[in-house]
């Protein structure tokens, strides 16, 4: 729901991860050789590292920033996600808290609901994302039809229906949730 692009994150954490190794590795060689591999009587072939002197940890450092700055650019210049607002229209707006609220007080009787979350999304066509934390062994069917009558009752209250994405799921909160009983 979100155009930010999980992939190009995780390739700039990447790439900073690889560069801070790297540098690492090629800022502690001599003492890991020192310290290390010759009381063991291993010796690691020079790579003319030795005669780049003190080009070397600069360069590390300049090509750091370089891919620090390259990173926080990628992420901050994604997409914006979520906000607060779910109905904007004209000077009004309405607040996606007022529409969770909604959505638990319907959903408030219902045993198997443990939790309710709603999101909203999107700059110019609003898409709500409900997420409704159900306990383990919930009558799917149930809880789906509540969660509809629920969404409708805010359409209702509202006088507007804006696109609403129901996410039934299970988390931790289900695995530490007593049981249901009924006698």
């Amino acid at each position: 729901m979100t155009r930010s692009n999980r992939f190009l994150n995780r390739l700039a954490l990447l790439l900073l991860a690889v560069i801070a190794l790297a540098g690492a590795a090629l800022l502690l060689r001599p003492e890991i050789e020192q310290y290390l591999l010759e009381p063991a009587g291993l010796m690691v072939p020079s790579l003319g590292l030795d005669q780049l002197g003190t080009i070397l940890p600069i360069a590390i450092i300049v090509l750091a920033v370089l891919a620090v700055i390259v990173a926080l650019a990628v992420t901050l210049t994604r997409g914006r996600g979520a906000d607060g607002t779910a109905i904007e229209q004209d000077a009004v707006s309405v607040d996606a808290n007022l529409i969770e609220g909604i959505l638990r007080r319907e959903l408030d009787g219902e045993g198997e609901v443990l939790h309710v979350r709603l999101r909203a999304f999107g700059k110019k066509g609003r898409t709500l994302l409900a997420e409704v934390q159900v306990r383990r062994g919930a009558d799917l069917a149930n809880v789906h039809r509540r969660v509809s009558a629920a969404v409708a009752t805010a359409d209702e209250l509202l006088g507007e229906a804006p696109p609403v994405v129901t996410h039934i799921t299970t988390g931790l909160r289900t695995r530490f949730a007593g049981s249901t009983r009924t006698h």
